[in-house]
């Protein structure tokens, strides 16, 4: 008997696909435990399994990679990855607002950052107040370095003055060294208590004196000498300036001209006459250039030069010393002046023609433009820039020279440190763009009589007599210096002033009181610079007095 074959009937059920998980690499697939599994398992409680719910979409392949902070379903209860973004909450007791102030103490934390912040701003201050003490007391201190220097170069200078004296002002400072020690030394042979000790002192003093007196007439004479020799070639110094003036726009502009040229030429050939310890070649070699040079000239001052320069060849070439030759060699310097002063251009073209004046050449000589006074002493026209005048001047009448020789007979007066105060002056006013012309019009006996005379050569404060740590500055800060708007003070005390803006809270009514008056004694003696300042005013030719960049005053040289 065949038995009939059992048939297995299958009879799972068969979900739809309805979405999962696919690894590229491997290309296992994972699906959705809730969705295509079967019934969970008996043995297993539900509330012992972890499972979630999914809602599905339609199915559609595309790869995905499931991110981190994702929960991660689990079957497990142990192992669940929650979200990272989850927060866990936890219930606490009830607390008030008092409360939570209490345990947040938000005004402590505040106090406590005021007070640092506080104390901050007070460390910060005393570091700010610490570095600016410490700079106002390095500017003091180099403000009182300077102020000494500046006290000590005026010093060297006027000792520099009186050991190396170049002008008249020196002069006079050596002058009055001189009778200042022999008023000192007439004051001590007073003391002596005999007759004949006192005519030998007098007497040795007197001797004294003349010997001083020729030394310093000595070196004055030199000094003379120097300048004469500079005068003589100043107009070949002039002329050897190019022309210059003021082109568009202001800017400068220079020109050199044939005549230009010429003069610097003739300028080296002078400087090469003049110059000392050269050797005999060089000295031949020169004068014969400057010989063949005047061979094709023919005037009046080339043959006296070219015979001096033959008898200083020949007297070389003998063998005579160039000490013995000087007095020929200032001869030839001189002639040589003569020569470029005059007929030195026009080349003789027939030795047979006639003659002609040097007034026909081109000349080199000093402008003839120059405004000459008639001196009343020595009877002589005198250019206006020797006579010396100031505010008390009522008649021009003495050159310098004469009034030397006048002065030989009255002291002398150092007028240096007044014009180093006029100086100081001036450099202020000029600062404060003043138009006033009475600083620029006054002169050393001005300023001399305006401090020993009106306010009797010390402070009015201090009464300190230093002439080189005086200054004369405004008194009214807002109005133009003058002598009735001036007052005499040191320079700490100079500083002072300048800051006060009411007088009589600084100053008492009787300094106030003289100070006023030397005011008016100042004004009626100065009474003529009063005229002058308005004839300025009215004409306005400030130009005349202005330090401008295209104003430049003529120059002169000032003789001993």
């Amino acid at each position: 008997m065949v038995l009939p074959r059992a048939v297995v009937e299958d009879r799972r059920i068969k979900k739809p696909y309805l979405g999962g998980w696919k690894n590229k690499e491997t290309g296992a697939v994972y699906l959705n435990a809730a969705s295509q599994t079967g019934p969970p398992p008996k043995e297993i409680p539900w509330s012992q399994m972890c499972s979630q719910k999914s809602q599905t979409v339609q199915t559609k392949e595309q790869s995905v990679q499931p991110l981190c902070h994702r929960g991660t379903q689990m079957w497990r209860e142990d192992c669940y990855i929650p979200n990272a973004s989850d927060k866990y909450m936890t219930a606490t007791p009830y607390e008030t607002y008092e409360q939570m102030q209490l345990r947040l103490n938000t005004e402590g934390h505040v106090r406590t950052i005021q007070r640092y912040y506080r104390a901050y701003r007070v460390l910060k201050y005393i570091r700010e107040s610490a570095a600016l003490y410490r700079q106002l007391k390095e500017n003091c201190r180099m403000y009182e370095k300077n102020r000494v220097l500046a006290l000590e170069w005026r010093r060297e200078e006027d000792r520099l003055r009186k050991i190396c004296p170049r002008s008249r002002a020196d002069f006079h400072a050596l002058f009055n060294m001189v009778e200042s020690w022999e008023l000192a030394r007439g004051k001590s042979t007073l003391s002596q208590r005999f007759q004949a000790s006192r005519l030998s002192e007098n007497y040795m003093t007197l001797a004294e004196s003349i010997k001083m007196i020729n030394a310093i007439e000595e070196h004055r004479q030199l000094i003379k000498r120097e300048f004469e020799a500079k005068k003589r070639v100043q107009f070949l110094t002039l002329n050897c300036q190019p022309i210059r003036w003021n082109g568009y726009k202001g800017k400068p502009v220079e020109m050199v001209t044939l005549k230009v040229q010429k003069a610097r030429e003739l300028k080296s050939l002078y400087d090469g006459l003049c110059k000392r310890g050269t050797s005999v070649e060089e000295r031949i070699e020169l004068l014969v250039l400057l010989k063949t040079f005047l061979g094709r000239l023919d005037c009046r001052a080339s043959n006296e030069l070219g015979y001096l320069l033959d008898q200083e060849i020949s007297l070389i070439s003998v063998g005579i010393k160039s000490s013995h030759l000087e007095q020929l060699r200032e001869r030839v310097a001189q002639a040589y002046l003569n020569f470029a002063k005059g007929g030195h251009t026009r080349v003789r073209a027939n030795r047979e023609e006639e003659e002609f004046n040097d007034s026909q050449c081109d000349q080199l000589g000093p402008p003839r433009n120059t405004k000459f006074l008639l001196c009343r002493s020595c009877a002589k026209l005198i250019p206006y820039h020797r006579f010396s005048v100031y505010s008390g001047t009522r008649r021009i009448a003495r050159c310098m020279s004469c009034t030397w020789l006048r002065r030989g007979k009255v002291p002398r007066i150092n007028y240096g440190p007044y014009l180093i105060l006029l100086n100081d002056i001036r450099a202020e006013e000029r600062k404060r763009n003043s138009f006033s012309c009475v600083a620029f019009v006054m002169r050393g006996p001005d300023i001399y009589h305006l401090v020993n005379n009106i306010w009797h050569g010390h402070s009015i404060v201090s009464e300190k007599d230093d002439i080189f740590r005086l200054k004369l500055i405004r008194f009214r800060q807002d109005e133009e210096w003058s002598p009735w708007n001036c007052i005499l003070l040191t320079d700490e005390e100079a500083e002072v002033h300048k800051r006060v803006q009411d007088f009589p809270t600084v100053y008492s009514v009787r300094l106030l009181h003289k100070i006023s008056l030397a005011h008016q004694v100042a004004k009626n003696h100065f009474k003529n610079l009063i005229r002058m300042e308005m004839i300025f005013r009215e004409s306005g030719r400030y130009y005349m007095i202005q330090d401008r960049e295209d104003y430049v005053p003529r120059g002169t040289l000032e003789g001993c």
